[in-house]
């Protein structure tokens, strides 16, 4: 388990967005009989979203993600990622992680 902070900026000329919160991630690895590793994990995070726009003003916002996803460490090598987050961008993201030996 751990817990951060974020802090994100962003400028776009004439719209510049900030995001200042916190996060809380919770992971738990499970040794496989083939000899890998599933690890289940979580992270939850609570932000203030401040948006600032030449055309519409100034704007704060508490916003909530929820990211929840597994690691499956096939072996020392090889490992794929899973996971879904639910937040101002949905989605699900699928990877690979390669190492060398």
């Amino acid at each position: 388990m751990a817990i951060g902070g974020l802090f994100e900026w962003v400028d776009y000329g004439g719209l510049s967005v900030i995001q200042l919160g916190g996060l809380y991630v919770g992971s738990y690895p499970i040794k496989l009989d083939s000899g890998g590793t599933l690890t289940p994990y979580g992270r939850f995070n609570v932000r203030a979203e401040i948006l600032d726009s030449d055309l519409f003003g100034s704007e704060t916002n508490l916003e909530i993600g929820l990211n929840g996803g597994v690691y499956w460490a096939v072996n020392s090598s090889l490992g794929f990622f899973g996971e879904f987050q639910i937040d101002g961008n949905d989605g699900i993201f699928l990877g690979m992680d390669l190492s060398a030996l």
